[in-house]
């Protein structure tokens, strides 16, 4: 639902109930807020966390347009919220570029977006955060540093979409530290290459792919799995693209 509140100077709004800010490339981040556009998805993230209390809500919805918009990241713990939705109008024309970032325990989800990386950007990161896949997304790099990363017992779940990785990057998909990356009834399209590991997996960090598709055509090394890891793909570990041959270490696992 849409609030209609507007902002006192030096009081916080009280939310009790779901929310959603709307992000337009005809917005304005000055005049942005409940009622009126934001141009940018972070400007809005920012808003709500300097100008809402939220009172045991499920969710805040950051609903964003047709257009290209700035990197996001949700690095700030809000409190009374459950989870935060980001959710694109169209998969190839809701562009985030530079990344998506999520840090602190939060819960997010996202749909239908394309997310764009360039040189030494990741382009969705988890940093002891839930991130929800919920409907299809497409990740572009440019000799990015990855293209997925989970870390430090983050989880990115993804279940009946299709997330497709194209374009250069120096690992598709890098785990670490009790990190986890789980797809179910879903599709996972790796192409383009990678400068270093395909799927890389370590230090009690795990790749799960059930009931799913495994397909693409990127080269580099197809897998890596260190440091008493998994990866799990329910019988498709053959399908991991890539032109040099996976390894994994005598604590690890892989099928």
């Amino acid at each position: 639902m849409k609030a209609t509140h507007s902002v006192v100077e030096g009081l916080r709004i009280p939310i009790y109930q779901n929310l959603t800010l709307q992000v337009s490339t005809s917005g304005n981040d000055s005049t942005g807020g409940l009622s009126n556009l934001f141009r940018q998805p972070q400007a809005a993230i920012d808003w709500a966390v300097a100008n809402l209390d939220f009172h045991n809500v499920e969710s805040l919805t950051i609903n964003i347009g047709n257009g290209t918009f700035n990197q996001i990241a949700i690095d700030k713990v809000f409190n009374g919220l459950a989870k935060i939705k980001v959710t694109g109008s169209d998969i190839n024309n809701s562009i985030i570029s530079g990344g998506f970032r999520a840090e602190h325990s939060n819960r997010i989800e996202i749909s239908t977006l394309t997310i764009n990386a360039g040189s030494g950007q990741t382009a969705l990161f988890s940093y002891d955060s839930h991130i929800a896949i919920t409907n299809s997304i497409t990740i572009n790099g440019t000799n990015a540093s990855n293209g997925v990363q989970v870390h430090y017992f983050g989880t990115i779940y993804a279940a009946n979409c299709t997330v497709s990785l194209n374009g250069s990057y120096g690992n598709h998909f890098r785990i670490t530290e009790n990190g986890k990356f789980i797809m179910m009834r879903g599709t996972v399209s790796i192409n383009g290459s990678s400068s270093g590991i395909v799927m890389s997996c370590g230090t009690q960090s795990a790749i799960t792919v059930g009931e799913g598709v495994i397909n693409g055509s990127a080269t580099g090394k197809r897998y890596e799995v260190t440091a008493c890891s998994v990866i799990s793909t329910n019988g498709l570990l053959s399908n991991i693209p890539g032109s040099i041959a996976g390894t994994v270490d005598t604590s690890s696992f892989a099928n």
